[in-house]
């Protein structure tokens, strides 16, 4: 369907390689509303870490992580600022950001606005 659609918008085939090869590897983490830190939760392996994601879920029933989840989706929230410097402090950018609603995303593209996410010596 996706090759389809490619090829009827830019008039011209298209055609769909596959392997099973991950150039980058994958990995799930999460950044819950008011935690402080990041948390592996699937490693590059296929791993589930539970006890991580048992972290995870504790740090989102506290105070300050209930009160920063009910932000989620609006256009304070994520806070895209304090998730990047968590991602190149460990060393994990370039990373793909998910927002699962368009104020979430508007949100987020707010907050880049000011951000270079390329340090001088990338941009060269």
């Amino acid at each position: 369907e996706f090759a389809g659609w490619i090829a009827a918008t830019h008039g011209r085939p298209c055609h769909i390689v596959s392997t099973p090869h991950r150039p980058t590897p994958l990995e799930h983490w999460a950044l819950p509303a008011g935690a402080d830190g990041l948390y592996l939760l699937k490693s590059a392996d296929g791993a589930f870490h539970t006890a991580n994601f048992d972290a995870a879920m504790l740090a989102l029933r506290k105070p300050a992580g209930a009160a920063a989840a009910a932000k989620a989706g609006s256009r304070d929230s994520p806070n895209l600022r304090r998730l990047l410097a968590q991602l190149q402090r460990r060393q994990l950018t370039p990373a793909i950001i998910f927002a699962f609603s368009r104020r979430e995303c508007e949100g987020a593209a707010m907050h880049a606005r000011s951000l270079e996410p390329l340090g001088e010596e990338q941009q060269a």
